[in-house]
């Protein structure tokens, strides 16, 4: 074939979202004539779409070096995205910069610019830039669902209610209309304390995938359970094994499955250089395949040939999610845990898996899974095989003759009422500070600034910074109470803080991610520090600020029970989960 048809065969394949396919005929195209620049932008969009960033680089700028006129705006949009991706953000944001003095009125330009700056913490100039693009498109949902993440980063409280307020109505007025809500169950349940509406989102959105995939006519019916003769095949499936709170969680928990009973595959989608989590989980894991190149069908496909008996969904609805995975049903019984707190709303996920306190009786209508409790907590983690340093008090800065209150969530998850609250603890409590996590100068101007309005020296809020995990955790001690923020409270936080023997304060609501950090609580035996109402919250805090005796009882129950407690026992918590996929696959 000649290069034109080459060239429209990649296309037609390119149109099918046969990837592969279309990047082999046009790198045969490129074979005959190199650098011809709309041949070398297909290859430089395939690889990239592969998540083959380094390939992709060469070809991006071929294509903008032999472009006949100026690059078009959306091939050095996309080579900036590129950038970005590959971890050079501040070239990424030079050359968005040169994008905007070619086109000010480019809102796409402006937002991906303020997606780099909030990536670097320069939270005041991303939100400058998406201020911007709302000036372009004004009621645009993308920019609105930036502009919320941002102020909340910033504790901007006002504008980031005036942002949840058009967002809520954005969504519920799609929903009525029939339409899957824009906005996701990950910007909502930063603002929402309504686990009904947190459903309709995610039922909406999924519903969504399956409308599209029985458009393309890509309905497939689950494989009909196997007679399971030896042992039981169960598989993970997630892009969050590098780099991500998840692999971050769970790389020590492969290691305990019971190969005897269980063969195990983990399948991961998004890998692209060396981290030490995903490491460990290579070296301790039965069967592993990274499939970074395969689109969902294909990787559907793949799963659907090992023949499960259960397929786990480790990613719900982060960003790189692959729910149309699931869609195709590649394994008969599909489960739905720890990557978003919260349900899928998808007719093709079986169950969730929870706990008593995440889950009760009373909220289990807020998930469209079936629950799978857990004994103890949902949430497993590998802080059991971490070893830290012993540090000083004044190493970080912190006052040796004062209580230390502290709170490590990230700005966003704070809203406006927690932190009334902890300052009116602080109010309470004379000779005690608030040791915070702050990622932009901006956002602790605003918290000093909302302190002094609530009554409060401003100087007892001591900033913290982000530290390498290990530095963090070292540090995490010399607090002496962690307080929880009551829409989106403590997870990976709070497990950090218990290993460290900081004691953990939280008043769950009715939502998922408001009750992670009871339910760590109870699997640490820590019932106590569980309380039901913001006036109780209070109250206790104060009682043990004022109570150096029940002060010392919490972090010595910490520090003296680890090998026992629940929360810290992973291989019981596998064993426990391995009793629930024995009954689950049995029964079915």
């Amino acid at each position: 074939m000649n290069v034109e048809q080459l060239y429209n065969q990649g296309m037609a394949h390119y149109q099918r979202n046969h990837l592969l396919e279309a990047k082999d005929c046009f790198l045969k195209a490129n074979s005959l004539v190199s650098n011809d620049p709309q041949i070398t932008r297909m290859l430089a969009t395939i690889f990239a779409q592969l998540g083959n960033f380094q390939q992709a680089r060469p070809f991006f700028e071929a294509a903008i070096k032999y472009s006949p006129e100026e690059p078009p705006i959306r091939l050095l949009n996309n080579y900036a995205l590129l950038l970005k991706q590959l971890g050079e953000t501040e070239q990424s944001i030079e050359l968005y910069k040169k994008i905007i003095a070619r086109d000010t009125g480019s809102a796409e330009a402006w937002i991906n610019l303020g997606g780099c700056y909030n990536k670097i913490f320069e939270l005041s100039k991303a939100l400058e830039c998406f201020e911007k693009a709302r000036e372009i498109w004004p009621d645009e949902f993308h920019i609105l669902s930036r502009l919320n993440f941002t102020s909340r980063s910033l504790c901007m409280w006002d504008k980031a209610e005036e942002m949840a307020q058009r967002l809520t109505e954005i969504a519920k007025s799609e929903m009525a209309a029939g339409r899957a809500s824009p906005v996701t169950t990950h910007s909502a349940f930063l603002f929402s304390e309504d686990g009904a509406f947190l459903k309709q989102i995610a039922e909406s959105r999924t519903r969504q995938v399956r409308e599209l995939q029985k458009k393309a006519g890509m309905i497939f019916e689950a494989p009909k359970k196997r007679t399971v003769q030896g042992r039981i095949r169960v598989g993970y499936l997630s892009a969050a094994l590098f780099r991500h709170a998840t692999a971050y969680l769970i790389h020590e928990m492969f290691s305990h499955h019971n190969r005897d009973e269980f063969e195990v595959f983990v399948y991961a989608l998004d890998v692209t250089a060396r981290c030490p989590y995903f490491d460990r989980i290579k070296e301790t894991t039965e069967h592993l395949h990274v499939l970074n190149s395969k689109n969902e069908l294909e990787i559907a496909n793949f799963v659907r040939s090992h023949e499960l008996d259960v397929l786990i969904d480790l990613d719900g609805a982060i960003r790189s999610a692959k729910p149309d995975v699931f869609a195709m049903n590649p394994a008969p019984i599909q489960i739905n845990w720890l990557g978003t707190p919260c349900t899928t709303g998808a007719s093709w996920m079986d169950y969730i898996l929870t706990d008593e306190i995440i889950a009760p009786k009373e909220y289990e209508d807020h998930y469209t899974e079936k629950n799978l409790r857990m004994l103890d907590s949902f949430f497993f983690n590998s802080f059991s095989s971490m070893k830290i340093q012993k540090t000083k008090r004044e190493q970080w800065g912190l006052p040796v003759d004062k209580f230390v209150f502290a709170s490590f969530n990230v700005n966003r998850k704070i809203d406006r009422k927690s932190f009334e609250t902890w300052c009116e603890v602080l109010t309470r409590v004379d000779n005690s500070i608030l040791w915070m996590l702050v990622d932009d100068e901006g956002a602790l101007k605003n918290l000093r600034a909302a302190m002094k309005d609530y009554g409060v020296d401003p100087d007892r809020l001591i900033p913290a910074n982000r530290l390498d995990i290990r530095e963090h955790v070292s540090r995490l001690e010399h607090a002496d109470l962690m307080l929880d923020g009551f829409i989106c409270g403590a997870h990976t936080t709070c497990i950090e803080a218990l290993f460290a023997n900081l004691p953990v304060l939280t008043c769950p609501g009715e939502t998922f991610p408001s009750r992670v950090a009871a339910s760590i609580l109870k699997a640490a035996d820590m019932d106590e520090l569980v309380v039901s109402s913001r006036e109780e919250f209070i109250e206790k805090a104060v009682e043990i600020a004022n109570s150096p005796i029940e002060l010392r009882r919490l972090k010595n129950h910490l520090e003296d029970n680890k090998d026992r407690l629940p929360i810290f026992d992973q291989k019981k918590w596998v064993q426990n989960f391995e009793d629930i996929l024995y009954s689950l696959v049995k029964e079915y």
